[in-house]
């Protein structure tokens, strides 16, 4: 029996088992396996996509498969995968981005720009998922560096395309207080929550299912994002990437003003501090905004 052939019974009796799970990763971030050979990996990875994709869809036509979660964007990996004419090998392009504690959430921005070339390059027109981000409270950073950072990844997430965000991840380990792998959780060991639960909860209430894709605007270092909820309220968030800034705020209309947390803010006059840390400015149909530095 050959390796190949190894590999398609292991997925006939993994997916057959699991019958019900309704999309399948294959190989996991894959272009930086460092024990692939070099070279020929990226050929590799093609046979395994291509006998794979068939092998899960043959009990189930309707089950999604999705790109190894990848690592990098912009890479002679990514090229020589996609140039080997594999859109029919899966359905949904997959990549994961981490926000470690010197890399501020904006930098997603070249990421998913490069993406979005390596996709045009190649004509594969596929839905996106971030199936992998977040960031760790420790080495470094803080659990409000996290909580502040959470809801900026989301945002820009969406509005450069992204469909679907999955945070890593819910519970953190904290075994080992030196390593960051142990403290990506929205929940410490024992189930208390930490800041950036709290930040995750009031996106939702701000950004909820149903609501418009999100738009994104820069003005120096002042970054702003508006939406509409289903409920028809029209929201803008406001954020820095690292520094706070003084802006003045030119809008018409009424709004109420929130805080990461969901607390509401009280602004008086038209200046505001933006911080690393959103603010949610939340008005109705004829609410409008615009900043001046």
């Amino acid at each position: 029996m050959t390796e190949l052939d190894k590999w398609i019974r292991y997925v006939e009796h993994t997916s057959h088992h699991y019958s019900q799970v309704p999309c399948w990763e294959i190989i996991n971030e894959v272009d930086i396996i460092n024990h692939w050979l070099p070279g020929i990996y990226a050929k590799d990875y093609v046979k395994l996509l291509k006998v794979g994709s068939a092998v899960i869809k043959r009990d189930n036509k309707n089950t999604k498969v999705a790109f190894s979660g990848i690592a990098n964007t912009d890479t002679k990996f990514i090229d020589s995968v996609f140039s080997a004419g594999v859109s029919s090998y899966f359905d949904i392009m997959n990549v994961h981005r981490y926000s470690p504690k010197t890399v501020e959430p904006e930098v997603l921005l070249d990421y998913f720009t490069h993406l979005s070339q390596k996709l045009i390059k190649y004509s594969l027109k596929k839905n996106v998922w971030l199936t992998e981000c977040g960031t760790s409270s420790v080495v470094g950073a803080t659990e409000q560096s996290q909580a502040n950072r959470l809801p900026r990844i989301f945002i820009i997430s969406f509005a450069c395309g992204i469909d679907k965000v999955f945070w890593y991840k819910s519970r953190s380990r904290e075994q080992n207080p030196k390593d960051k792998e142990d403290f990506f959780g929205l929940w410490h060991k024992d189930y208390t929550p930490k800041p950036a639960y709290y930040a995750y909860k009031t996106l939702t209430m701000m950004c909820p299912d149903k609501s418009t894709r999100p738009s994104l605007k820069r003005k120096g270092n002042v970054f702003m994002s508006q939406w509409k909820r289903p409920d028809g309220k029209k929201v803008y968030a406001l954020w820095t990437s690292e520094k706070d800034e003084i802006i003045k705020l030119n809008y018409s209309g009424t709004f109420t003003c929130y805080d990461i947390n969901g607390k509401e803010i009280k602004i008086n006059g038209q200046s505001v501090e933006i911080t690393p840390s959103v603010k949610y400015l939340v008005g109705g149909k004829k609410f409008k905004l615009n900043i001046d530095g």
